[in-house]
């Protein structure tokens, strides 16, 4: 493999430890990069990333921390800051799944467990850097913003034969996004047929969810789960296509199989706690809304979603229930504790007012239900708030049916893993061993057939992950 010289690079360190900000700073220094900023996890870092043009950011977490460095992460990708010609690296001191398969949804370049020595991210900076070197006027062409350029860039790299399947990888996830859907799964079936992977056969079913053929797509997702269990995105996908069936039970079900091996998504919580809800599955609903509403603090996704979905949940208690008052203040003390997390929104006030409109109906009190409305109309008119008012009341009533069955608990559908944790140790080692004879195939099969000798085998799931990423 080609060396790549660091002698032009800039890096970003964050870490909210100072001792491996240290420690990894050194390390870049000695690997020959121009310039190594650091910074700790806080808003800070992400300014810095925004002020300065990093070749590489690397961003710590530790399980102390409790979700700032995936907050961070979440953030730059949210807001664009992951830039295609920069690397971004994530390193953590936490394998569980929930932490390493939440970190993969933010998509960096690569994952790096802590403690690690400077030949280990070498050897992950070389792979990374040596790949967007050669795709550099691409990723240059999509840092502006310019698709159609890009994908001039990528016909002309496939015509002469440069690094090809990387770059047919590129092209194909530009036509998706672009929604040339049959363009897309036209390539990506070529594709698949020369150097099949999950993330291809991932993309392979979203083209076909584009060209209408569902059925076809669902199969396909199902074999793919069966196949490779932590692909996160294949049961968000699959959750969808049984809702847009109607099939809202199996819907719930399959998100929740997704959130026993993640639950850090604040949009799959939310997804689950409205579907529970339509199936009548209280409890799972307000454990899906609880746990949004502790993933809000500090998140860019953080919204009073939650809050009504609370609500909503004792109001459906109250309806059957002969004693409403304490109902009345649960419901009370949740839409406070809503506009207390979201002082300067408007239209949650609107939203909390339209909301005890109802309530009132539901306990025939019309002349407090007239002047909940009444509130809701003056403050849309003070605020100049565009949106009408019954869209603002659908989504704080959830649209909830009128009657909900008995509680319920969803089971997840696991199938039983037989703990042998001194035999997975060995299978995860034949694994590495494949992976370093790039046998990326084989490595994947050891790696996974290690995780299900032991589900706890972070090193496992580690190097699974960074083969997806690779992929």
């Amino acid at each position: 493999m080609p060396k790549i010289d660091f002698s032009s690079k800039n890096a970003l360190v964050i870490d909210s430890s100072s001792l491996m900000r240290t420690t990894t700073i050194t390390m870049l220094t000695t690997l020959g990069f121009r310039r190594v900023k650091g910074s700790n996890t806080s808003k800070r870092a992400l300014e810095l990333v925004e002020q300065g043009n990093y070749d590489l950011v690397l961003l710590g977490y530790s399980d102390l921390e409790r979700l700032s460095g995936l907050q961070i992460l979440e953030e730059a990708r949210f807001k664009g800051l992951i830039k295609p010609t920069a690397c971004w690296g994530f390193m953590t001191n936490d394998n569980s799944s929930e932490v390493v398969l939440h970190a993969m949804q933010c998509r960096p370049d690569f994952l790096i467990s802590k403690p690690f020595s400077i030949g280990q991210l070498l050897s992950r900076l070389q792979s990374v850097l040596l790949q967007k070197q050669l795709v550099k006027p691409i990723n240059q062409a999509l840092d502006s913003g310019n698709l159609s350029r890009a994908l001039e860039f990528c016909d002309f790299a496939i015509e002469k034969n440069i690094s090809t399947i990387a770059v047919q990888q590129i092209k194909a996830d530009l036509l998706l996004q672009t929604q040339h859907y049959a363009e897309a799964l036209e390539l990506l079936n070529e594709l698949a047929g020369t150097a099949s992977n999950n993330s291809i056969d991932l993309k392979v079913c979203e083209a076909l969810i584009g060209t209408g053929e569902k059925d076809d797509a669902l199969s396909k997702l199902e074999n793919l789960i069966s196949s490779s269990p932590l692909l996160i995105k294949a049961y968000d996908l699959k959750a969808q296509l049984h809702e847009d069936k109607g099939q809202i039970e199996k819907s719930a079900n399959v998100l929740f199989q997704a959130m026993s091996l993640s639950s850090l998504g604040i949009s799959r919580n939310l997804k689950l706690g409205k579907l529970a809800l339509t199936t009548g599955k209280l409890d799972m609903a307000e454990n899906a809304y609880k746990r949004t509403i502790q993933l809000n603090n500090g998140s860019c996704f953080r919204t009073p979603e939650p809050y009504f979905g609370l609500a909503n949940i004792k109001r459906e208690i109250l309806k059957s229930s002969e004693d409403s008052r304490e109902a009345e203040q649960q419901i009370k003390a949740i839409l406070s504790e809503a506009q207390n997390s979201f002082p300067d929104n408007p239209e949650l006030k609107v939203q909390v007012a339209l909301f005890n409109s109802q309530l009132q109906q539901d306990l025939n009190n019309s002349a407090d239900a007239q002047q909940y409305l009444e509130q809701a109309q003056k403050i849309i008119l003070d605020n100049n708030i565009t949106e009408n008012l019954e869209q603002l009341k659908n989504s704080a009533l959830m649209k909830l049916p009128d009657r909900l069955t008995k509680k319920d608990q969803l089971a997840a559908n696991q199938p039983s893993i037989e703990n042998q944790p001194e035999m997975s140790n060995k299978v995860n080692l034949q694994g590495i061993k494949q992976y370093l004879a790039n046998n990326r195939a084989k490595a994947v099969k050891y790696f996974t057939m290690s995780l299900e000798l032991n589900s706890e085998n972070g090193s496992a799931l580690l190097n699974l992950a960074q083969i997806y990423l690779e992929s």
